[in-house]
């Protein structure tokens, strides 16, 4: 027995032995392999750009594909991004935008905008449909632009490449970025102006079907909105905004317009204010019509569509007529800004009311078609009169 059990010892020890051998042997072929809860060795994964399909092109969107400079429907615009908020201005007041960057919806920017020294703010959606262009709406106060919003578009232009000889002179090259920069400034007025007038005529539009159905607020933020974009029209050269005037009032053929709630009348000077509104009135202009009816029936403003292209000749008083509340300094055009707009001055020409309020009396040729939404003061509209020997005030009292 004791030699049976010693031979079974030694068996035991010689099996141990060789599997302790394997053992060791796989150990120094393979390392064990790391815990399943370790830490991951290396740098974490980056983000993948969405990318957005229109048509057969395909389109990253990250925050690289809005940070910059474009040209909008609203003026120059310049976007700048911090992580993801970012911040910017656009047109010539540069009124602020800001808002996050949603990494979820990198092909959508929403945020917010704000008019420079004005309490006047609201919403805007933009999404990206190209390389270098996007469209969008804007709407008013927490309005949501996609439901109640009127468009903004934008692109971003790239500056052509100008080629220059291999030998050229500093003088020579100074005198080729002159002209080049003449060529873009020229390039982008155009395209601007262009841009503007598109607007103009869109926004004019809105505000009449506003008008229209009665929606006071939406009409109401459109008259701000084409108060702004008839303000962009500042970016004229130097020589476009210099002081127009005439010398007089001369015989040319009227237009004729489509006004909004102000009534044609004879315009004719009184003996007193009883009689009549007008103490003095230019003899050229007496017999003409005058849409002065009620005096501060149009909140301020003259709203017309030119029905035929003629000549059109307006009164405008700046006297003091109360305080900037309610935000009609903004609409508000001084007599430069008439000017700038294609408006000239009739030297020496002035009417004067019984109340004693002196008005300047300015003129321009208007085009079938045209649309104007016009303000000089707070109650008083600027008048508009026309040399058709009161016609429109005979059709307005028949």
């Amino acid at each position: 027995m004791k030699h049976i059990a010693i031979s079974h010892l030694l068996i035991g020890v010689l099996v141990l032995t060789v599997y302790g051998r394997q053992t060791y042997r796989q150990s120094t072929d393979k390392p064990p392999s790391q815990p399943k809860c370790g830490p991951v060795v290396g740098p974490p994964p980056q983000p993948t750009p969405a990318v957005k399909r229109i048509g057969e092109a395909k389109i990253t969107c990250d925050i690289r594909s809005w940070d910059g400079v474009w040209q909008t429907n609203y003026g120059m615009m310049k976007l700048h991004f911090d992580d993801e908020t970012f911040s910017g201005n656009y047109g010539p007041s540069a009124h602020a935008v800001r808002g996050r960057f949603d990494m979820k919806s990198p092909c959508v920017l929403r945020g917010r905008w704000q008019h420079t020294n004005s309490q006047w703010t609201g919403r805007f959606t933009f999404r990206i449909t190209g390389p270098r262009t996007f469209t969008g709406n804007w709407s008013s106060g927490n309005a949501d632009p996609d439901v109640a919003g009127s468009p903004w578009s934008g692109t971003r232009l790239l500056a052509p490449v100008v080629v220059l000889p291999k030998k050229i002179t500093l003088t020579q090259l100074e005198l080729e970025q002159a002209k080049h920069r003449g060529r873009l400034k020229a390039q982008h007025q155009a395209e601007y102006r262009e841009l503007l007038n598109a607007q103009i005529t869109e926004v004019a539009a809105l505000r009449n079907k506003y008008v229209k159905q009665g929606d006071a607020q939406k009409a109401a933020d459109a008259a701000h909105m084409l108060a702004e974009l008839r303000r962009l029209t500042d970016f004229q050269p130097p020589k476009e905004k210099e002081k127009r005037f005439v010398e007089a009032i001369v015989e040319a053929k009227p237009a004729t317009v489509d006004m909004m709630l102000l009534k044609p009348a004879r315009l004719k000077e009184s003996a007193d204010k009883e009689q009549g509104r007008w103490a003095r009135v230019p003899n050229e202009l007496v017999g003409a019509s005058i849409f002065a009816t009620p005096p501060t029936g149009a909140n301020g403003t003259a709203d017309f569509k030119v029905t035929k292209g003629g000549q059109i000749y307006l009164a405008l008083n700046y006297d003091y007529q109360g305080n900037g509340s309610g935000g009609w300094t903004e609409e508000r055009w001084m007599p430069e800004d008439f000017m700038a707009a294609g408006w000239a001055q009739v030297r020496g020409a002035q009417m004067v009311a019984w109340n004693n309020r002196t008005y300047s009396i300015f003129t321009r040729k208007a085009e079938k078609g045209e649309q104007f939404r016009l303000r000089c003061n707070k109650y008083e509209p600027p008048y508009v009169i026309l040399l058709d020997g009161g016609k429109a005030a005979k059709v307005e009292e028949n």
